[in-house]
C-alpha cells in the first residue's frame, strides 16, 4: 500500500481525537467502571496515530473455519465482496482485509446482497425481509447492514436487535467504530444502531455543497474555501453566493428551471435533513441517563427552518425539487451556481462535468457556532445484529477484526484512491475532504412527526407542525425511554 497522505493523516489524527473524546465523554460506549481500560486505550491509539493504524485487544482467537453471514441492504454497496486481486489499490485493500480476517480468525466471510432496488421502496421491503427472518426464526445472517430509516425504528421498538453493548469481544472504545453514531441516535443505556469502518458510504454519503467554479468566477464571486477555514463559512454567506450567481438569462423578467441560471437547487429528502444538521438543529436531545427530551420547538430550530424555507424562492433563484437525479443534472450541466450534494456524487456524476467544481462542508449556522456538521446521508446502512443470532462471541469477533482491518487496510485506500483521487478537481476541495468526515453527523429518524421535510414540503414553520404533534411526541418518547432503559 501506498505512504499514507498528508491529508489522511490529518484525517485520522482528527478521527482518533474525537472518537477517543466520546469515549471518555459517553457513558453508553462503556460503563464508567472501565475508565481506565479507556485511558489506556487513548493513549494507545495516540501512539499508532503517526502510521493511522490502530490494533484490536482480542489475541489470539479462532473459529474453526465457521461461516459468518452479513446481508447487505442493496447490491450497490462497495468494499465487501472481493474474490480476487484486480490490480486497483481500493480492490486489492478489501481483497487484503477480507483475507487478513479470514486467516486471523479461521472463518469464511460471505456476504449477500438483497434483491431489493437502491430507494425507499427497495428499503422498506429489506425492512419486511429483516422481519421475516427474525419471525420465523431464520439463523442465517449474523448482523444486517440495512439503512437508519424506513422500518428499522419500527423494529427495534420492537425488540428485534440485540443490544450492541452485550456482544462479546466489541470493543467500542475504538476508533474503527463509528462512535458519532452512539452519541447521536441511540439513547439510554443500549446501542441498536452502530456500524464500522468496514461500511466506506458513512464517508462517501456525507453530505456538502457543490460549486461551479466558472459560474462563482463570471459573477465576480469568492469561492468559499478561505471562509471554511477561518470559521466564518456561513448561511448568509451561502445565501449571497446563491444571490449572487442566479441570472435572468433570457431576459423575460422571471427566473425558471432549464431557462435561467440559478443560484441554488436543492433535493427535497436530503437538503433540508443537510441543512438542519449542519447549522446545528436537533430533535431530540439527551437528559440525565441519556434519555431523550424533546428540544423541537426551541427558538434555534424554529429560525433553521424557516432558514430552510427561505431556499424555496423560485424568483431569487433558489429552490428544492423532488428529483434527484434532476438536481444532478442541473449541476452537471451548469444550470444552477450550487446544490446540496455527498462526497460521492463527484466521482459518480461530475467526472465528466466540462466546468470545473469544487466542494466544501454545509455552512453553520453563523460564525458563534463551533465547528462544521455534515449529515450522514440515512440511507448509509448501520449494522444490526438479530435476536436470532445464536453466536454473540463469534459475531463479536468477526465483526471487530472486520472493522480494525478496515480501518487500517481498506479506509487510506478509500481514502486516497477514491474519495481523493476521483473526487477533488484541485488541493483546496482536497483538503476540505478531512474537514468533511471529520464532522459527520447522524440524523435520528425514529421521530416521523413533525418532520423537516414535512414542514418544507408544505411550506408550514416548525411551530406549526410542533402544536400538532406534541401530544404524539411525548409518547413516542416515553416508549423511547422504555425501549433503551
Amino acid at each position: 500500500m501506498k505512504p499514507v497522505s498528508k491529508n489522511l493523516t490529518l484525517f485520522l489524527t482528527l478521527l482518533l481525537t474525537a472518537q477517543m473524546t466520546a469515549c471518555g465523554t459517553s457513558e453508553t460506549a462503556q460503563d464508567t467502571a472501565e475508565t481506565a481500560e479507556t485511558t489506556a486505550v487513548t493513549e494507545t491509539a495516540a501512539e499508532t496515530v503517526d502510521d493511522g493504524k490502530v490494533y484490536d485487544d482480542l489475541g489470539d482467537i479462532t473459529f474453526d473455519g465457521q461461516d459468518f453471514h452479513m446481508w447487505l441492504a442493496y447490491e450497490e454497496l462497495t468494499g465487501y465482496n472481493m474474490e480476487e486481486q484486480t490490480g486497483e489499490v481500493f480492490d486489492d485493500a478489501v481483497f487484503d482485509r477480507n483475507l487478513a480476517v479470514e486467516e486471523r480468525l479461521d472463518v469464511k466471510l460471505i456476504f449477500t446482497a438483497s434483491e431489493h432496488d437502491f430507494g425507499g421502496g427497495g428499503y422498506a421491503k429489506g425492512c419486511e425481509d429483516i422481519k421475516n427472518y427474525v419471525l420465523s426464526n431464520d439463523t442465517t445472517y449474523d448482523v444486517y447492514q440495512q439503512v437508519q430509516h424506513s422500518g428499522i425504528p419500527g423494529l427495534i421498538a420492537e425488540g428485534y436487535f440485540v443490544d450492541w453493548k452485550t456482544v462479546p469481544n466489541v470493543n467500542l472504545t475504538k476508533p474503527y467504530w463509528h462512535l458519532n453514531a452512539i452519541e447521536e441516535i441511540n439513547f439510554g443505556s443500549r446501542i441498536y444502531m452502530l456500524t464500522g469502518f468496514y461500511e466506506n458510504s458513512i464517508m462517501s454519503s456525507q453530505s456538502c455543497v457543490y460549486f461551479n467554479k466558472n459560474i462563482l468566477t463570471n459573477a465576480q464571486v469568492a469561492f468559499p474555501y478561505d471562509a471554511v477555514l477561518d470559521g466564518t463559512w456561513t448561511y448568509d454567506k451561502f445565501m449571497e453566493i446563491i444571490h449572487g450567481t442566479a441570472q435572468d438569462l433570457n431576459g423575460d423578467g422571471k427566473m425558471e428551471l432549464k431557462n435561467d441560471l440559478y443560484g441554488y437547487v436543492g433535493r427535497l429528502w436530503n437538503s433540508p435533513y443537510a441543512m438542519f444538521i449542519s447549522m446545528g438543529g436537533d430533535m431530540l436531545a439527551k437528559g440525565e441517563g441519556n434519555v431523550p427530551v424533546d428540544v423541537i420547538n426551541t427558538e434555534r430550530n424554529i429560525d433553521i427552518v424557516d432558514r430552510i424555507l427561505a431556499l424555496e424562492n423560485p424568483a431569487e433563484g433558489t429552490c428544492i425539487i423532488s428529483d434527484t437525479q434532476e438536481m444532478i443534472r442541473m449541476f452537471h450541466d451548469s444550470e444552477t451556481a450550487t446544490i446540496h450534494g455527498e462526497l460521492r456524487y463527484s466521482y459518480e456524476n461530475f467526472r465528466d462535468m466540462d466546468d470545473d467544481f469544487g466542494f466544501v462542508p454545509p455552512p453553520k449556522f453563523d460564525e458563534k457556532q463551533e465547528g462544521y456538521h455534515s449529515w450522514i446521508r440515512h440511507s448509509a446502512p448501520l449494522s444490526y445484529i438479530p435476536i436470532t443470532n445464536t453466536d454473540l462471541a463469534f459475531t463479536g469477533a468477526v465483526l471487530e477484526i472486520l472493522a480494525m482491518e478496515s480501518f487500517n487496510r481498506v479506509t487510506p485506500a478509500y481514502f486516497d484512491t477514491v474519495l481523493t483521487a476521483k473526487i477533488a478537481r484541485d488541493t483546496q476541495s482536497e483538503a476540505m475532504i478531512p474537514v468533511i468526515l471529520e464532522c459527520a453527523s447522524f440524523y435520528d429518524h425514529v421521530l416521523t412527526t413533525p418532520d423537516i421535510v414535512t414542514c418544507f414540503d408544505q411550506k408550514k414553520g416548525l411551530a406549526t407542525e410542533y402544536a400538532k404533534y406534541q401530544t404524539s411526541v411525548a409518547t413516542l418518547l416515553e416508549e423511547l425511554t422504555e425501549i433503551y432503559s
